[in-house]
């Protein structure tokens, strides 16, 4: 599931205390890394995606006039 950054930062902090508490064996945590890395670059593309948007719509409210 997709969530923000900062939840995102968590759960990869939960992981890594989970496999020092043995909860999580570390090649389980080890095949995660490359999904949430991915699920990160897709919150950076999403907020990027947002931030243009806005630039966007500023920019034409501008040409407008308004």
């Amino acid at each position: 599931m997709i969530h923000e950054e900062g939840v995102q930062g968590e759960e990869q902090l939960n992981v890594i205390t989970d496999v020092y508490a043995g909860k999580l064996h570390p090649r389980i945590a080890a095949s995660l890394a490359p999904l949430m890395h991915l699920q990160l670059r897709v919150l950076e593309k999403t907020e990027f995606e947002k931030r243009l948007a806005k630039v966007e719509r500023l920019l034409r409210d501008l040409i407008a006039g308004n």
